[in-house]
């Protein structure tokens, strides 16, 4: 009998520290019935990438209760249609919303040029919360930009400056650790306007002495303002950083000293100055793309911090992005049953997705070959189509009229799945090409092997048996 109880008091902490983890958003009731929304979180504020976390699907009171897992403070997108809302997640915690019907005029505006979106609100009546203190200095600095700003670079504008961060300082009595972050780069920012002359000053007092603090917004804003072309202006026309060289050589660790000379007891920031100058010189041909993927490979290699580690990856595939070997895209849909469908979660075999408009005849025929091809390699080979229509009634038609035993999507007007794989038609709706669609492989680790893959009349079971014989 003690047995079994300690077995449950166990159970009852181990099961609350995992509940704890829990952010959980909550929607009462909205105009919103029956619709799909999703979760995002950002992973990287220097990429600015983003993962969905949660997707679903609101009740018939337009309702909905989403819970996801995290371990420290993350900036989230709640997105429902042309609703969106942004806030600051803490573990453990559960946040409301209200979300209103939408603007007549919005309702009305379809097609990918739409792009107004309406916030809903975060019902919060805690003036010591996360969201309602940020919310407080982003409002605060707003209106002292707005009422300032033909000032700020003269006479005057140092005064106001001194006193506006005076009254900024005033914050700092709130106890939230990522607030208080938040508040010291909101005021590094305007630190920086009265030392605009000398940046290393700047550099020195808010990011040389300091830890690098990837998770919190400010901290990388700011950065990336006072670091912004560092490595195309300051080391390039420095005589004795000789970084062009340094660079293409692939001297990782006499790059790591140069970057930030004096100190050496700050390897993160240099790492961090790395990964954001080989960003900035994508596409700069005195910079060879081999050298800098392998630096960031030998940053991946080497740092012992996750978030300089997932930074570093993100920059990467930004770089190099749908190139053999990098990470393809997530992509998070419903299916028919509106269950949620996760392309990371079909690892193990090759994919062979491809992105198709319902009214090119030719693909019906390419669907013939792909009921072969499922056939012939089901155990090397999954098969996912997905319809890239703006009319989803089209695409609704499209699969009660066709035999079909694979996946076949729609995008849900999820931009997103749109950008990630460069589909052509992003933009215009009716855009019509000679190939109106697009096939990629990807190997069964998750990464990019053809893009574009031939397609299935055209060549791509040739390309399959090289990779399955080897």
């Amino acid at each position: 009998m003690k047995m079994y109880r300690s077995i449950s008091i166990l159970f009852l902490l181990f099961g609350f520290r995992a509940w704890a983890t829990d952010a959980t958003i909550v929607c009462d009731k909205s105009s919103f019935v029956n619709q799909p929304f999703r979760i995002d979180i950002v992973t990287d504020f220097l990429t600015e990438q983003k993962e969905a976390v949660y997707a679903g699907v609101t009740d018939e009171k337009g309702s909905f209760t989403a819970a996801f897992d995290i371990k420290e403070v993350k900036m989230i997108f709640v997105v429902l249609g042309k609703s969106k809302r942004t806030l600051f997640a803490e573990p453990g915690k559960q946040y409301t919303v209200f979300i209103p019907p939408l603007n007549p005029r919005l309702v009305k505006e379809e097609g990918y040029l739409a792009k107004d979106v309406q916030p809903f609100r975060l019902k919060n009546e805690d003036t010591t919360e996360l969201n309602f203190l940020i919310d407080k200095v982003d409002r605060a600095v707003n209106e002292f930009i707005s009422k300032h700003k033909q000032n700020l670079y003269y006479a005057k504008g140092p005064k106001l400056i001194l006193n506006f961060i005076a009254q900024l300082e005033k914050l700092n009595k709130y106890e939230n650790p990522y607030f208080k972050q938040y508040l010291k780069y909101t005021i590094g920012t305007f630190d920086a306007m009265l030392q605009k002359n000398h940046p290393e000053n700047i550099r020195k007092k808010y990011f040389a002495a300091q830890p690098v603090d990837l998770n919190n917004i400010q901290y990388v804003g700011m950065f990336k303002n006072i670091y912004r072309g560092y490595f195309k202006f300051d080391l390039a026309n420095d005589d004795k950083s000789n970084i062009i060289y340094l660079i293409n050589a692939k001297k990782y660790s006499e790059i790591l000293k140069t970057v930030s000379p004096g100190n050496p007891y700050n390897p993160e920031l240099s790492s961090l100055i790395l990964i954001n100058g080989l960003l900035e010189l994508q596409n700069n041909p005195a910079y060879n793309e081999k050298a800098m993927s392998g630096l960031l490979d030998s940053v991946i290699a080497h740092s012992e911090n996750s978030d300089l580690h997932r930074m570093a990856l993100d920059v990467k595939s930004l770089m190099f992005h749908l190139q053999p070997g990098t990470a393809a895209p997530e992509i998070i849909l419903q299916d028919k049953g509106k269950e949620e469908f996760k392309l990371s979660a079909h690892q193990g075999k090759y994919v062979y997705l491809s992105f198709f408009k319902v009214w090119d005849k030719g693909y019906e025929e390419e669907m013939k070959v792909l009921s072969y091809l499922q056939t012939r390699y089901a155990k090397n080979l999954e098969i996912i189509s997905i319809s890239t229509d703006y009319d989803q009634k089209l695409y609704e038609q499209f699969i009660q009229q066709n035999q079909y035993t694979w996946p076949i999507l729609h995008y849900q007007k999820n931009e997103d799945v749109l950008i990630n794989y460069r589909i052509e038609d992003i933009r215009v709706e009716n855009y019509e090409r000679n190939q109106t669609t697009q096939w990629i492989l990807i190997s069964p680790d998750g990464k990019i092997v053809y893009y574009p893959a031939k397609s299935p009349s055209q060549g791509f079971e040739y390309q399959l048996k090289r990779l399955i014989e080897g």
